[in-house]
């Protein structure tokens, strides 16, 4: 598979190489309740493949969530550092 031939051990879990469909070919035909079992395994798969990706938005939902929460957190920091700083360059002007 061309996915073994990458290095993958060294990418984030988010980033390897996957395969999205999965194909079976047979030459022989199915009967009726293996073509039925066969449909029925792939909507599980594609039930899976589905509730993954809607977990994977999530995540990233939650990560920029987090990520604006720290952007508002350093900006209160920020602000509090130049009032410190404009406080501190007044007591010294006075000096």
């Amino acid at each position: 598979l061309p996915s073994d031939e990458m290095n993958t051990s060294s990418m984030p879990p988010w980033k390897r190489a996957r395969a999205l469909m999965t194909v079976v070919q047979t030459l022989l035909s199915m009967s009726k309740e293996v073509e039925d079992h066969y449909s029925h395994c792939m909507l599980e798969l594609s039930q899976a493949s589905y509730d993954a990706f809607v977990a994977n938005e999530q995540y990233c939902c939650l990560c920029l969530c987090e990520i604006d929460i720290m952007c508002t957190v350093t900006v209160d920091e920020l602000e509090e550092a130049i009032t410190v700083r404009k406080r501190v360059g007044g007591q010294i002007e006075e000096v």
